[in-house]
């Protein structure tokens, strides 16, 4: 089954996250400055949440696309 063009979006900013992941987990292991060090953890730990939810937003993504055709979920009112 061909990927989803929001799927491959979704894995595009993923894959663009963990590349800023990476270069904040440099600041991180490097020397300890109060304020480099203070911004840089906020921010990676935002990427971090930022990922989980593109993970699940994928795989929602991905269960929503092997629905049979012409299926749809209600809601109860």
């Amino acid at each position: 089954m061909p990927e989803t063009e929001t799927v491959h979006d979704l894995r595009k900013a993923r894959l663009e996250l963990t590349r800023q992941r990476a270069e904040l987990a440099k600041v991180l292991a490097g020397p300890f400055e109060q304020q480099k060090t203070t911004q840089a953890a906020q921010a990676f730990e935002q990427i971090q949440k930022t990922i989980v939810a593109i993970d699940a937003a994928i795989q929602d993504e991905i269960s929503r696309s092997t629905w049979p055709l012409g299926s749809s979920i209600s809601e109860d009112r």
